[in-house]
């Protein structure tokens, strides 16, 4: 059996998704289901290997051969009893843990550290309680250029990076984070024109009141002594 040699693909062999937890960060698919397909591809070549006939065990050829060997050999038993056949596979398993590790580095340097306060931000923002608060020009402006900057942050983030065998895609989380960011921006936007219409009622009657008072004529005027001697 020649040796087999997992070498990185130009784009990866393998997908895996990253997505942010409660906790922390995960992969779909993770380390330990891409080792279980990668077994059950070569469980079922080993099976397919097993039922092909062997043209020398076929009746034809039965007389000559029986008389040599009794029972034909079991593939089954002699590829999983190889040395070799077990070295390879845990070979591979190895090559697959150790993507992993490096993809979860990736995730904490490139993703996590520079993404994951947006989303906590995001997913724990209360419109409500945020509408409750005493707020001031500057503070509703800092607010938005905060939410501002998280779009730009957002557009550096990678769609894909290589890991070995494996292709990280972390594009649906950069889908999944913007409309979140929009619905932050949108609701605040929707605040800053109810408070400024209320604003604006308020001031209005005011004037109209301060006006109603210059336009009144008095009823009486006071006369002055001097104008009264005179």
């Amino acid at each position: 059996m020649r040796t087999i040699s997992l070498r990185s693909a130009q784009n990866g062999l393998f997908e895996t998704t990253i997505q942010f937890t409660e906790t922390g960060t995960s992969f779909t698919p993770p380390c330990g289901d891409i080792q279980s397909m990668i077994g059950t591809v070569i469980e079922h070549f080993i099976v397919t290997v097993n039922t092909v006939n062997r043209v020398v065990y076929t009746r034809p050829f039965t007389e000559h051969v029986m008389g040599i060997v009794k029972d034909a050999p079991n593939i089954q038993q002699i590829v999983r009893n190889s040395r070799q056949f077990q070295s390879i596979c845990g070979d591979i398993n190895d090559k697959i843990m150790e993507d992993f590790t490096e993809a979860e580095h990736y995730a904490q340097k490139d993703i996590t550290s520079k993404f994951r306060d947006i989303y906590d931000d995001t997913r724990n923002w209360n419109f409500d309680q945020f509408r409750r608060k005493k707020h001031t020009v500057s503070s509703l402006k800092e607010e938005m250029e905060k939410v501002h900057n998280y779009y730009q942050k957002l557009d550096q983030m990678r769609n894909r990076q290589q890991s070995g065998i494996l292709e990280i895609e972390s594009k649906k989380l950069k889908h999944k984070m913007t409309p979140m960011t929009e619905d932050k921006m949108e609701a605040m936007k929707g605040l800053v024109r109810d408070l400024a219409r209320a604003m604006c009622k308020d001031q209005l009657g005011k004037f109209k009141q301060r006006i109603g008072k210059i336009s009144q004529r008095p009823q009486q005027l006071q006369v002055s002594e001097r104008a009264e001697m005179n």
